[in-house]
């Protein structure tokens, strides 16, 4: 068998039909460029990424799921919360799908867990109504501007009647001039390739677009610096290793220059200390209606 067996039929669902239906139909890489390299470093920075989310956030799960059977993590990177949920719920069987292969997990999984190579923007590789819970984060540099309602809806496909659809991702920094100007570099990185970082500030409308219900949506303003305490230094190491992985793009594409480059990070560095830097956080979730 290439997937466990269902969940015990004693144990409480929030939704019924079919468990897990795959369908192959040609989930290749796509084009689509993702700016940042794909090392062992930024393997490291992702993993890092996860457990500061994870240690914010007090949850891996916002959304009110109860009892799910079948979970899907699209955009999964390194796996790390796909791995975490199945040991949270152990009697659902999560996927994780991302656009490259998993990497840099060496140790054994559970039963419960598996990954597959997908792109969302050329249609997931699942029957309809297949997730009782759909799970997406940080793919704002991965979704074009004009792709987010599809790529949502489908989302809203895959996902079981009473499911629910969670989206999370961070947005520009603000309240520090350095920090202010590295998000606009990324931003106008990003949109050479039709993607609008400020896109996420629209998660609800994207559900709501999607016929899901009981939508909630939140900001969540994440310090950045030394007044955020553990957190505020945390994301400042994430930040500083996304604009490292990020010189080579920057440059190349003439957005800043070497010396711009160099003085706005040793600035940032600076107000670090002195300033009350922020990057808000964007989550919502909403439910699958029954048919």
């Amino acid at each position: 068998m290439w997937w466990r067996s269902n969940a015990p039929e004693s144990t409480k669902r929030i939704s019924t039909g079919p468990r897990f239906t795959f369908v192959p139909k040609g989930h290749v890489l796509s084009a689509a460029a993702y700016e940042l390299p794909r090392d062992p470093g930024e393997i490291n920075r992702q993993d890092f990424q996860h457990y500061m989310f994870r240690h914010f956030l007090r949850a891996n799960v916002l959304a009110p799921v109860r009892y799910p059977l079948s979970i899907l993590d699209v955009g999964c990177g390194t796996g790390r919360w796909a791995k975490e949920v199945a040991a949270q719920f152990t009697r659902a069987n999560v996927i994780g799908v991302d656009i490259a292969p998993v990497t840099g997990m060496p140790e054994k999984l559970a039963p419960n867990v598996m990954f597959l190579q997908a792109n969302l923007l050329e249609g997931l590789p699942f029957a309809n109504n297949t997730f009782d819970y759909v799970h997406q984060r940080v793919l704002v540099l991965g979704i074009p501007a004009d792709k987010w309602v599809s790529a949502v809806g489908e989302l809203a496909r895959v996902t079981q009647p009473q499911g629910w659809v969670e989206l999370a991702e961070p947005s520009y920094g603000f309240g520090a001039p350095a920090l202010e100007t590295m998000y606009q570099w990324m931003g106008a990185l990003a949109k050479r390739r039709n993607i609008d970082v400020g896109a996420v500030t629209h998660l609800g409308d994207y559900l709501k677009s999607a016929n899901l219900r009981n939508i909630r949506s939140h900001r969540i303003d994440i310090p950045v610096g030394e007044h955020g305490g553990r957190v505020g230094r945390w994301i400042a190491i994430d930040i500083q290793a996304i604009f490292k992985g990020l010189h080579d793009p920057l440059i190349g594409a003439n957005i800043t220059t070497e010396q711009a480059y160099n003085q706005t990070v040793a600035r940032f560095q600076s107000e670090l200390q002195t300033h009350r830097g922020y990057i808000p956080y964007y989550v919502a979730f909403g439910q699958k209606a029954l048919r």
